[in-house]
């Protein structure tokens, strides 16, 4: 079971990396019954909401769905193939980029 979330969280950051809209789905697809698995009970509340968003994106928001399927569901920080990030983690490295800067500057 261990393995089996691990590979599904590989394949959940590999669909970040490579900005790939359908992998990320289809990993998405696979953690929710994990949460229950696991009682983590918010991601397990939540996620299957998120999940229904995203599986309905096609119909309810075409312009937004045709972005994320061009990879534009992720920061792209390089031209470099796999160097995408989940927009949380781009956001994180920023906030640490600045905390270094003020403290060379403060």
């Amino acid at each position: 079971m261990v393995l089996d979330i691990k590979l599904t969280i590989f394949f959940l950051i590999r669909s970040f990396r490579e900005g790939d809209f359908e992998l990320y789905r289809q990993a998405l697809t696979e953690l929710i019954p994990k949460f229950f698995a696991n009682n983590n009970m918010n991601y397990a509340r939540w996620l299957p909401i998120y999940w229904q968003d995203m599986m309905s994106l096609d119909q309810q928001n075409p312009d937004v769905a045709r972005e994320f399927h061009r990879g534009n569901f992720v920061i792209h920080k390089s031209e470099r193939e796999f160097f995408a990030l989940a927009i949380d983690q781009a956001h994180e490295q920023n906030n640490q980029s600045s905390k270094v800067m003020v403290k060379l500057l403060g």
